[in-house]
């Protein structure tokens, strides 16, 4: 029996309407998702020949889907199958829909690990440049705090001054003293500025003043000895305490260099004003982007500053070197590179890692992958389910 020539047009509109909508569709969200998640040209134009592919298989399995409908609904004629067994039969269509059906899903496989690929390599790069880039950030600053005690050791009104209020004191210039201390701590931004005799006596300070521990004592000893400002690293006098960092050097009469260091100049460092900001400043829009610092402490890793996520302060969480998933673990273990694992929210991550130079710091950028392939796997579940909602609409 032959079609109604109305009835065969509605059909054909119908076909033509459904795959119009679904490429439509298809156009609009796959355009999107690539400008989103691509900027290089080359892998722009890669992956829009993936895409072109994909488009293709797509609209072939749903016309095939449409037609094979739109056939089932007259009746056929008894020998469809013709004298010689040579006609079309359904397992046939059957069995090409599945062909059609496996490609789509490997080339969506294939094309979905070479978007994921390009992605990580991409944000393996950016977090190399944002590690590259904090880590000179804060060398650059550290570098400056030296700067500060390397004046204070080549100017000579201090170590006459040391040497004066060492034999006698005079209030006139002790005042001095402390005036410049002062001030110095105030437009540098530093916690406390001290000025000791060689006995380890506070001869003059300003703002905070530096715990005076074992760690204090073994840093002394080193700075009296060299002629380099010398770090005490990130510390807490005791429990509850603030962290805090210094710089001892170690006063000398720059006209002349021959004799014994007169004193010592201690600049203490509140973290929470400028290395811990600069730490948290992520450079680009990110939720998870995050910056850490970490040290090696025998057999475990201690993390220097605040973790996002985690009430643990600086200094208090201490995690085993066992633990080589741990992106902290492998930044003191393994070094400077990129590194995928868990951190220690037990979140996969990817992370780039630099040491500080004159420091026992390696610092960490990381971000979540979470963040970085939700493009992609949102990409790939509209495909999906605008694949399926044409099955369904057709079936």
């Amino acid at each position: 029996m032959d079609k109604p020539r109305s009835a065969i047009g509605i059909g054909s509109l119908r076909i033509v309407g459904i795959y119009a909508a679904c490429a439509s569709l298809w156009i609009l969200f796959s355009d999107q998702a690539l400008c989103l998640l691509f900027h290089d040209p080359a892998e722009i134009a890669f992956v829009g020949t993936l895409k072109g592919w994909l488009f293709v298989a797509v609209t072939s399995v749903l016309l095939l889907i449409l037609l094979k409908q739109d056939a089932g609904r007259w009746p056929q004629p008894r020998d469809v199958g013709g004298a010689d067994g040579t006609g079309v039969r359904p397992w046939r269509l059957i069995a090409a829909f599945a062909s059609l059906s496996l490609v789509l899903v490997i080339l969506g496989v294939t094309v979905y690990g070479i978007v994921a690929d390009s992605l990580r390599n991409r944000e393996n790069e950016q977090l190399g440049t944002i590690a590259e880039f904090k880590k000179d950030q804060i060398e650059n600053w550290m570098a400056n705090r030296r700067s500060d005690l390397l004046s204070y050791m080549e100017n000579p009104f201090y170590a006459g001054a040391l040497t004066s209020l060492r034999t006698g004191f005079d209030e006139t210039l002790h005042k001095q003293l402390v005036a410049r201390l002062e001030r110095t701590r105030t437009v540098r931004g530093y916690a406390g500025i001290e000025m000791l005799d060689t006995a380890g006596q506070v001869v003059a300070a300003a703002g905070e003043a530096c715990r005076h521990g074992a760690e204090f004592q073994a840093a002394a000893r080193q700075a009296f000895d060299q002629s380099e400002p010398v770090l005490l690293d990130l510390h807490r006098a005791g429990p509850g305490e603030p962290v805090r960092l210094a710089y001892l050097a170690a006063i000398k009469d720059a006209r002349r260099p021959e004799r014994p260091s007169v004193g010592l100049a201690v600049f203490t460092i509140d973290p929470d004003r400028a290395l811990y900001p600069m730490l948290g400043a992520w450079p680009t829009k990110s939720n998870s982007g995050v910056t850490l610092l970490v040290r090696r402490d025998g057999d475990h890793v201690v993390f220097l500053s605040d973790l996002r996520l985690r009430d643990d302060k600086p200094l208090t969480l201490r995690l085993p070197l066992t633990r080589r998933e741990l992106p902290a673990v492998q930044a003191v273990t393994r070094g400077s590179g990129i590194y995928e694992g868990r951190d220690y929210r037990e979140q996969p991550v990817l992370t780039a890692v630099r040491p500080v130079a004159g420091t026992p710091w390696m610092l960490v950028a990381k971000i979540d992958q979470e963040e970085i392939f939700a493009g992609v796997r949102f990409a790939a579940w509209v495909c999906g389910g605008l694949i399926a909602a044409g099955i369904m609409v057709v079936g």
